[in-house]
Parts: structure tokens; C-alpha cells; sequence
């Protein structure tokens, strides 16, 4: 099973537990993609997301403050 079919709430605690992800932004919603990044913050891992071209600035300003230093955006 790959991770984009993975539940939210699954993706939130795989990064809550530690490990790393690398996602597509294309099909998740904001608040999803906020609620990732902290998640990636708390559990000290780090949360790579492509496909970000089509989001706004101040979404993606949004996702950066929630990971504080865990999030890396990709086109």
C-alpha cells in the first residue's frame, strides 16, 4: 500500500513517531497539510512535499510556520 493512499491520521502519527515522509501537496487540503508539518515538528522528523506550484503563498508560509524547520517544499 503506498503512503498516498495512507489515512491522515495515519500520515500524522508515522511523523509524530519519528519517521520522514515525502508527500504529494496536490491532492490534500490545507489544513491536512498544516497538521502534517506539526506532527513533523513534534516528532522531530521531517516531511518533504512536492507538487507545490499549485498552492498559494501564504498556504505554503502556513505549512513552513507549522514545521518550523521540518518541512522541505518541492516543485
Amino acid at each position: 500500500m503506498g503512503l498516498a493512499i495512507k489515512h491522515q491520521h495515519d500520515l500524522v502519527a508515522i511523523l509524530a513517531a519519528g519517521a520522514s515522509l515525502e508527500l504529494s501537496a496536490k491532492a490534500k487540503h490545507q489544513h491536512d497539510l498544516v497538521a502534517l508539518a506539526t506532527a513533523a515538528k513534534t516528532g522531530g522528523s521531517h516531511l518533504t512535499l512536492s507538487d507545490i506550484s499549485i498552492k498559494p503563498q501564504h498556504d505554503l508560509i502556513a505549512i513552513a510556520t507549522a514545521g518550523k524547520g521540518h518541512v522541505t517544499l518541492r516543485d
